[in-house]
């Protein structure tokens, strides 16, 4: 399902693709997996959409899964027979099913936004290191083009996007449509990064009264041209300065993983970035560590929605801004 740029469409879509994918969650997963803490055991219960991402950064090989399935009907009694001060539990629903959830969890997002303010504190703080850019453009003798005609996003999507996506997801990759990005680029550009004449790499923009949104990265094969010489960190700069140039006051950076050490969360924490709950994902993430439980090294950056803003697990805990507890009896009829 596309994404409308829209904003109410926006919101009004992603309710419609979390009722489509309501069923999903009518017969759940049960995993368990190592949690790195000698006597301890992490269990993901959910329909599996993140289940690929948590095995990721508790780095635990899809060989090593014990799976067994739980109907939605019986939440309540699985829950109950989970619950174990050795046990942190990671509850995965549709978010129109969160209130089957038990209250007192820690929650996160599959997905979370970032988006920039240009006149926030944060993006203030990071002006001079982002001035550093325009060095690198001069150094390496960039230029910027803007474009918007489909013949030549269609050639970016083929020879830019798709590659690099692919090289850098494998099979984790969710590729947008080629549709997508003309009519994205549309209402907005196609930015391209050249070094003597040839594209190396680009971005597409769509822009919407005083904000500018950033859909889709592209390069060129690394062995054609190496991520490291910059060349995208140029084209960030250069929509960047075309938002300052226009009286922007917005550049959203989409989404990214809710971790503060993915490498894509950092690098857009470093253009001034804020992470914002986003309402398209469609499920929600519940996490119920016992109360004692040591908050195991791989989770201790997860960024935990606390109801104002996202806050790194570890460091939620330690404040006990929210308090560890055993995991309270289901709700009647969960």
């Amino acid at each position: 399902m596309n994404e409308p740029f829209n904003k109410t469409a926006y919101v009004l879509t992603g309710i419609i693709k979390w009722l489509g994918l309501l069923p999903r969650s009518f017969s759940l997963r049960c995993v368990e997996l190592g949690c790195g803490i000698p006597g301890k055991r992490f269990v993901y219960l959910g329909e599996g959409e993140s289940l690929p991402y948590i095995r990721h950064i508790l780095a635990q090989p899809a060989g090593e899964l014990r799976v067994t399935q739980a109907p939605l009907w019986r939440l309540g009694e699985t829950i109950r027979r989970l619950a174990s001060p050795d046990t942190l539990l990671c509850l995965e629903l549709n978010r129109l099913l969160r209130s089957l959830a038990p209250r007192g969890g820690l929650i996160t997002f599959p997905w979370i936004r970032q988006r920039v303010i240009l006149d926030s504190l944060e993006y203030r703080a990071r002006r001079r290191r982002i001035e550093k850019v325009s060095h690198m453009v001069t150094k390496y003798k960039y230029r910027f083009q803007l474009v918007n005609h489909t013949e030549s996003v269609a050639r970016f999507y083929e020879e830019f996007y798709v590659p690099y996506v692919r090289a850098r997801f494998g099979d984790a990759a969710h590729m947008r449509s080629l549709n997508e990005l003309q009519r994205w680029a549309g209402s907005g550009f196609l930015l391209l990064v050249l070094h003597e004449d040839s594209w190396i790499c680009g971005i597409i923009c769509a822009v919407r009264k005083d904000e500018l949104s950033l859909l889709v990265v592209g390069h060129i094969p690394e062995d054609k041209y190496p991520l490291r010489l910059g060349a995208l960190s140029a084209a960030y700069y250069y929509m960047f300065e075309y938002a300052r140039r226009h009286s922007l006051a917005v550049v959203d950076l989409l989404r990214t993983r809710p971790h503060a050490d993915d490498g894509i969360y950092c690098y857009k924490q470093r253009w001034g970035a804020t992470p914002e709950v986003d309402s398209w994902p469609h499920t929600s993430l519940h996490l119920f560590p016992p109360e004692g439980f040591p908050v195991p090294t791989a989770l201790e950056k997860l960024l935990i929605w606390d109801g104002l803003e996202f806050v790194e697990m570890g460091e939620l805990l330690q404040r006990k801004r929210i308090p560890q507890s055993q995991i309270p009896p289901a709700k009647p009829g969960a």
